[in-house]
């Protein structure tokens, strides 16, 4: 191994042991730890090593081609994060949706389950849980100090996503059974739920008063989550205009569609005939009818694209406490052998009736 692809196998090693929860969610393997420190000092620990990093690195010969590669990849996603720490967003890390909240309850649910050893594991994760929130309330206060505040309508909606999850872990702990662990998995699950719901309170009462009324986060902002996000600068302005004509592309394409299905009628009027004739009843049957879809992609091997038999097996399951409305996914763990405990959204379990499309809040891993 290079020097420098020895860099980069200890970032990921040093910086899972500093965001555990991160890491199992991007399926990195690696020893249990229990909790991530999202106060003002974690964020710190974090945004040093990614300096200290960069450092080494520039410090380091390529060698090859695929050194040339990794240190490019390395440097761009760790400037990257660099300027996200630099903006203050960890002091302000807040958002209704695919945020925090939901980062660690999924934490929770896809964690291995199959003895009392990582039973015990899920129990001292649910124990963590009001040690997070804490550590992230903390964050959020200091942010309020400085003036680095979320918009509030992101504060609110985190506030009742958070009193959704009171309660979400019962399931869970339910299926454990009576075994010897169920004491300890219960009482860890209720203190998690009284953290959740103190969260909510604390969001509305404290934070939504001091929160920013405005939705937009300026172009500087943007600027920096879209690097983050797609690890490249954009002109904004373009991708911006491109949407717009997107979404008129896709309008158009709706309308066709409507006119295929029933001509001269209204979208609603088509909506509500496909919600009669195209639909299956209750969330057990639209997970069976999603999960027999998705096994259909091996089809696609061979023709379309090449699909490692690894990644062929995907699970679809129900996320009860979910009301984001949209698809979301998990990677494998680093040896393709875990699947995760499931999820895609109930959404409430709409009305218990789900029009047979695709495009449901889904989320599958792919195992061997």
């Amino acid at each position: 191994m290079t020097p420098i692809f020895e860099l980069c196998d200890g970032y990921v090693g040093k910086s899972t042991t500093l965001d555990p929860i991160s890491a199992e969610i991007r399926g990195v393997a690696g020893g249990f730890v229990a909790a991530t420190d999202y106060s003002p000092d974690g964020h710190a620990a974090r945004a040093e090593l990614i300096h200290r990093t960069l450092a080494e690195l520039a410090g380091l010969r390529v060698t090859s081609e695929a050194d040339r590669h990794a240190a490019e990849h390395l440097r761009k996603r760790l400037e990257a994060e660099s300027a996200w720490h630099a903006s203050g967003e960890p002091l302000r890390m807040l958002r209704g949706q695919f945020g925090l909240l939901n980062l660690i309850r999924d934490s929770v649910d896809l964690l291995p389950r199959s003895d009392d050893d990582q039973w015990r594991n899920v129990a001292a994760r649910l124990a963590a849980v009001p040690v997070m929130l804490v550590s992230w309330c903390t964050s959020l206060d200091l942010g309020l100090e400085k003036g680095l505040t979320a918009a509030r309508r992101q504060a609110l909606e985190s506030a009742a996503q958070a009193e959704r999850f009171a309660g979400v872990h019962d399931a869970l702990v339910t299926s454990y059974g009576d075994g010897r662990l169920a004491g300890e998995l219960a009482r860890a699950a209720a203190l998690a739920h009284m953290a959740y719901t103190e969260t909510a309170r604390y969001l509305r009462q404290d934070y939504v008063p001091r929160a920013a009324e405005q939705d937009g986060v300026g172009a500087e902002r943007y600027a920096v989550a879209a690097r983050q996000s797609l690890g490249a600068d954009i002109d904004l302005a373009e991708a911006y205009a491109w949407g717009w004509a997107e979404l008129g592309r896709i309008e158009a394409e709706i309308a066709d569609e409507v006119e295929r299905v029933r001509p001269g009628a209204s979208w609603e009027k088509v909506s509500a005939l496909l919600d009669q004739s195209h639909c299956v009843v209750g969330a057990d049957a639209y997970r069976a009818w999603l999960q027999e879809r998705h096994d259909q992609a091996g089809e696609l091997h061979g023709t379309h694209f090449d699909i490692a038999d690894s990644l062929r097996t995907l699970q679809v399951a129900i996320a009860p406490a979910s009301a984001s409305g949209s698809p979301y996914y998990t990677p494998p763990t680093e040896d393709l052998c875990e699947v995760a405990a499931g999820v895609a959204s109930s959404q409430e379990i709409w009305r218990s009736q789900w029009r047979r499309g695709v495009g449901s809040h889904l989320m599958w891993r792919a195992s061997d």
